[in-house]
């Protein structure tokens, strides 16, 4: 099978240089192409193949060589990275808050409380025994009060003293000093007075 592949290979060889062969002699009167490059170069190869016989068989093969064009060289592309554009961010100032003043209390002084009114002591009491005050000596506080009485049937009294007086003397009555300053009182009954009827008021 080997050799009926190389004897066939052979016959298409040898045709195909009959035919260029032929070609050349029909185009002798025409000038020369020219020859580039770029155009095919054929050459003929003689190849001896040994038969089944011992013989050989001698065929041409043209080899056709065919022009190799450079291939382009890829142009790699260089990534260019992206340039950022840095945009400045804009701040807004805020304002700064106002601090709330709380209000300042007016201190409101204290309303003093008026002390109820005291009632003034009893006034002390004095009569008379005789031709004479009974009792003769009084202690009394600031403020308080001595009341002479008497009732004496037909010889008057009365009460005189710095700062004080009965009225005209009478057999009967009723009289109440007020001491409101400390000190003694010296007084008397201006109709018994040499009799010894005298009396004093100590104010403390």
């Amino acid at each position: 099978m080997a050799v009926k592949v190389l004897v066939i290979t052979a016959i298409a060889g040898l045709a195909l240089l009959s035919a260029a062969c032929g070609g050349s002699s029909k185009g002798a009167d025409k000038p020369a192409a020219k020859t580039t490059p770029s155009s095919a170069a054929s050459t003929a190869a003689t190849t001896t193949i040994p038969t089944q016989e011992g013989t050989s068989e001698t065929s041409a093969i043209a080899a056709t060589s065919q022009t190799v064009t450079p291939a382009t060289p890829a142009v790699t592309a260089t990534p260019v990275p992206p340039t950022a554009t840095r945009v400045p961010a804009t701040v807004t100032p805020v304002p700064p808050a106002a601090t709330p003043i709380p209000p300042t209390a007016t201190p409101v002084p204290p309303t003093a409380t008026p002390a109820p009114p005291t009632a003034p002591p009893p006034p002390v009491a004095v009569g008379v025994d005789g031709l004479s005050f009974s009792p003769s000596v009084v202690d009394i506080a600031v403020g308080s009060s001595v009341t002479w009485s008497w009732s004496t049937f037909g010889v008057p009294h009365d009460v005189s003293g710095d700062g004080f007086f009965s009225g005209a003397p009478r057999t009967s009555d009723t009289y109440t000093a007020h001491f409101s300053t400390a000190g003694t009182y010296q007084y008397e009954c201006t109709v018994h007075h040499g009799a010894g009827m005298v009396g004093t008021v100590n104010v403390h």
